[in-house]
Formats: structure tokens, C-alpha cells, sequence
């Protein structure tokens, strides 16, 4: 289970982007250009992949402080942030082609 909740996880992280500075990024200021398209996933992706890092600082600090269980590994850690990763880059990808 907690493979696809990371993997929707990335996903909703680039939608808060596109969400909170889509506006950002429109016709009108040169977002058809195919680097600026670049740019754009890249910065969707930072932004999910920051809110990824601080997901598993919460898991940290909840099983250090409270044994919830939920850290189990470095690897276990690993493999979360990089299915945030690719569920950002899915997503962004995705709107981007629509969006912009």
C-alpha cells in the first residue's frame, strides 16, 4: 500500500504546484516555449519532491518520538521519495501537455 500512496503523493505535489503557480506560467509570458516546458516540470517536480522530504521527516519524528512504526529503512526511505519523484514527473507531464 504504500507504494501507490507515494507514487498519488508525487502526483498531488504537482498539483498543488500547477495549482498554487499555474498562473505563473502562461501563454503570455512565453510558456509554449519547449524549455520553458522544462523549466516548469522541473520546478513541479522540486517542489513535490520537497513536500516528499518533509513527508518523511514527519514519519521520522512520529517513530522516534511516538513508535508508530511507520521508518523502516534508509532503503524503504529511498524508494518513497523516488516514487514521489515519478509520480511528479507522471503528473507534470500530464499537465502540462494540457495546461500549457
Amino acid at each position: 500500500m504504500d507504494i501507490p500512496l507515494h507514487f498519488l503523493g508525487g502526483g498531488w505535489g504537482a498539483l498543488l504546484f500547477f495549482f498554487f503557480f499555474g498562473s505563473l506560467f502562461s501563454e503570455e509570458r512565453g510558456a509554449n516555449h519547449p524549455w520553458e516546458r522544462v523549466r516548469i516540470l522541473i520546478l513541479a517536480i522540486a517542489f513535490a519532491s520537497f513536500v516528499g522530504v518533509f513527508w518523511e521527516f514527519g514519519e521520522f519524528i512520529l517513530n522516534q518520538y511516538f513508535s508508530v512504526g511507520m521508518e523502516q529503512s534508509i532503503p524503504d526511505t529511498m524508494g518513497d521519495l523516488f516514487l514521489d519523484i515519478l509520480g511528479a514527473l507522471t503528473f507534470g507531464l500530464f499537465l502540462i501537455r494540457r495546461k500549457i
